[in-house]
């Protein structure tokens, strides 16, 4: 494939039923490891979206303000968190979505 290294297409693990990478090297897609797999899209999605707020910010100069100490750092550490909770306790249902379209997606066979 063009672009994409022969270490990287390694890493992916077998396909699963469908030609769906399984990423864990376990067989097929099952609803909990799809369900997981969205709550981590989710996390994702929802750590850009807080760093673009928290990123308008006065960032003042307390410990995780721009004068403190890797303020830009621990801000980050930060808002990975608050994804990964928002995420974990519901979200803002993207990983129900993602969740479907996995399971969708491998019953097709696409």
């Amino acid at each position: 494939m063009r672009g994409i290294e022969s270490s990287t297409l390694a890493a992916l693990g077998p396909l699963s039923r469908g030609g769906a990478p399984d990423l864990n090297g376990a067989g097929p897609m099952t609803k909990e490891k799809a369900k997981q797999a969205g709550v981590e899209f989710e996390s994702v999605f929802l750590s850009n979206v807080l760093s673009e707020m928290f990123s308008t910010l006065d960032q003042g100069d307390g410990p995780l303000g721009a004068g403190g100490t890797g303020g830009e750092t621990y801000r980050s550490f930060l808002t990975d968190e608050y994804a990964r909770e928002i995420a974990n306790n519901g979200g803002i249902g993207i990983a129900d979505q993602v969740m479907r379209e996995l399971l969708a997606t491998q019953e097709t066979g696409s």
